[in-house]
């Protein structure tokens, strides 16, 4: 039998950090067409002081998907895709770019507005923006169900005992005029150190209890686009510079002011969401 569990005050007081960025992702949409290998080299060209590294390219067959990537490019930590609906950006942070939100986020908008222009001048103008940055919040590693409580206590409220929740999540979807859809998602995660060494090519089957737990707590993803001008005027609506600076600009609102609340306490501010939002236009 599970006994009852004791009452326990947890929120943003539980977590011991700001809030660590783990990745991100921009990805800039088009409405999709022909490959066109002229214009994907004016592109590498375009965007090589960035970019160096090319990863792949290859010839597909007409009949191909047109999400499949027929081009990759790639920086130190940062890898750039490119299929005939979309151009995307993956970053993963590293070092001094997880202590916190500001170097970080410069990093992301730089590589953001040399991925724009470069894309611009050789696809087109995209037809919507959107951004992903996943945030860490970390909890007392002494405490094994820190991360859980939180999430029993506040986002999911399933009424199960935190110490007996072994993972989940939630997630919500805003519309936030006049042009972004914004997604936040909450969910536990957990790093784990193994001792033992691992040989290269040689398989291995690794159990939990094998590792020892080296962080836990609550990760957040923030997910800003621009679709919603076209939902609100029906039809495609490109997006412009302007659209990248408003669309990173409330995403780093939302990562520094929102995400924090959302972790800790399950809540959204909508009203300061949107009016900053409107700040932006």
């Amino acid at each position: 039998m599970i006994g009852p569990t004791p009452t326990r005050r947890v929120g943003c007081a539980a977590m011991i950090d700001l809030g660590k960025p783990r990745a991100a992702r921009i990805v800039l949409e088009y409405p999709g067409g022909a490959r066109d290998s002229g214009k994907d080299e004016r592109f590498i060209e375009a965007v090589r002081g960035t970019f160096p590294h090319q990863l792949q390219r290859q010839l597909l067959p007409t009949d191909a998907p047109p999400n499949l990537v027929h081009l990759a490019l790639a920086s130190t930590a940062s890898q750039v895709s490119v299929s005939a609906t979309a151009v995307e950006l993956n970053v993963q942070f590293f070092g001094d770019f997880r202590a916190g939100q500001v170097k970080a986020l410069a990093y992301l908008r730089e590589k953001a507005q040399a991925l724009f222009a470069g894309a611009s001048s050789t696809y087109g103008t995209p037809v919507s923006i959107g951004i992903v940055k996943n945030i860490s919040f970390e909890t007392r590693l002494d405490d094994e169900s820190s991360a859980t409580a939180l999430l029993a206590d506040h986002h999911v409220r399933y009424g199960v005992p935190a110490h007996m929740v072994q993972e989940g999540g939630t997630r919500v979807a805003l519309k936030v005029p006049p042009r972004h859809f914004v997604t936040l998602g909450a969910e536990v995660y957990e790093i784990r150190n193994m001792d033992r060494p691992l040989i290269p090519g040689v398989p291995v089957t690794l159990y939990p209890w094998q590792a020892n737990v080296a962080e836990r707590g609550i990760e957040v993803s923030v997910d800003v686009n621009s679709r919603y001008a076209s939902y609100l005027a029906r039809d495609l609506v490109v997006a412009d510079g302007e659209t990248l600076e408003s669309t990173f600009r409330l995403l780093e609102f939302i990562a520094s002011d929102v995400a924090p609340q959302f972790a800790g306490q399950g809540t959204i501010d909508y009203k300061r969401v949107a009016e900053e939002a409107c700040r932006y236009e």
